[in-house]
């Protein structure tokens, strides 16, 4: 069933600028002929409208790599990879993409672009944080409420059975998630790759709050600082506590 203009509007629509068309990259009637778009969530589907009439559809497909390419095995990084992609591409009529992700994303697009002319843009997003010129990159506040919540949720365990928790969370060289998530958490220590750190001062804190009546503590570690499991290892074997991990 073809939806007419008021049925697509319901879903929400945005204007379309003219756009030149990928050479070979799909169909005439594509983005560079639309003046709306329009996302029907509930049938994954993507429409082009012109002048009230739709032009083109494409499937969206969630939590797949519409690309096929595999980059994350290596796939991609070969040429052949990338001949293979861009045909998946141009077999599902697609004219452009929009990338957001950080180095491995931005890279892959950046190879469409330079070996095949494929128009691509760039949005630089990181749940590590760590791109400049702004205070908060795109996925940062997700990690950091998501690592919140799990250091909630064994807070209480760790209290009722008087345990100290080391909690891993993601920052391979940099502690942004580790910082916010601890300092929101209420952690005891927090080890980032930025700051030295010895684990011999730690276990001491440990011991004298546990001395003053502490009955639990938290403790959490950016990936790039240390691991879990180790840590919690030193802890136990130095100071004979009960001691968990989570990563």
């Amino acid at each position: 069933m073809t939806p007419d203009a008021s049925d697509a509007a319901e879903t929400g629509s945005v204007p379309v600028d003219a756009a030149p068309t990928a050479s070979g990259a799909g169909p005439q009637t594509g983005y560079a002929l639309a003046d709306r778009l329009v996302v029907r969530k509930r049938e994954r589907r993507l429409l082009l409208f012109s002048d009230d009439r739709v032009i083109a559809e494409y499937p969206i497909r969630l939590g797949l790599n519409p690309v096929g390419a595999k980059e994350r095995e290596g796939d991609f990084r070969t040429p052949e990879g990338r001949v293979q992609a861009l045909g998946v591409l141009k077999k599902n009529g697609v004219e452009g993409l929009v990338v957001i992700g950080g180095d491995g994303s931005l890279t892959g697009a950046l190879k469409l672009q330079e070996e095949f002319d494929f128009p691509v843009m760039g949005v630089p997003g990181s749940i590590d944080n760590d791109i400049s010129g702004t205070d908060y990159s795109i996925g940062f506040d997700t990690a950091v409420n998501i690592s919140v919540e799990a250091i909630d949720r064994v807070r209480d365990t760790a209290y009722s059975h008087e345990r100290v928790f080391v909690i891993e969370v993601m920052g391979r060289r940099n502690g942004f998630i580790a910082i916010e998530s601890g300092l929101a958490g209420g952690a005891e220590a927090i080890l980032i790759p930025e700051v030295p750190y010895s684990l011999l001062d730690i276990t001491n804190n440990l011991r004298t709050a546990a001395e003053k009546g502490k009955r639990s503590s938290i403790i959490i570690v950016a990936e790039g600082a240390a691991r879990a499991s180790d840590v919690k290892m030193f802890i136990e074997k130095n100071t004979g506590f009960d001691t968990r991990y989570l990563v």
